[in-house]
């Protein structure tokens, strides 16, 4: 992505979050965005969002391509999402 079109990026990316903000392809973009003008803090804060209405409407988690995309980020100041390659068990460290 080029880094000058990343705020026309991110706002097409929240325009399509606002319209269906359980639709993962959406929120990808939309943290692909964040990443791209390496603003991390956005982007984990997207993704956290993105969780938590997934966990409070449907009772899941986002795909493990996501967390492994956020966890491979080139500068990502989170800890690691994913505890191990085994689903099912805490997504953060402490978090059951």
């Amino acid at each position: 992505m080029d880094r000058e079109r990343c705020p026309e990026a991110v706002d097409v990316a929240m325009t399509v979050v606002s319209a269906d903000p359980l639709r993962e392809t959406a929120q990808r973009m939309l943290i692909e965005a964040h990443l791209a003008e390496h603003n991390w803090r956005e982007a984990r804060r997207a993704f956290d969002l993105y969780r938590t209405a997934l966990r409070t409407e449907l009772g899941v988690e986002p795909s493990r391509s996501l967390l492994y995309m956020l966890e491979q980020a080139p500068a990502g100041p989170w800890p690691r999402l994913v505890e191990s390659p085994s689903w099912g068990r805490p997504l953060r460290r402490g978090v059951s």
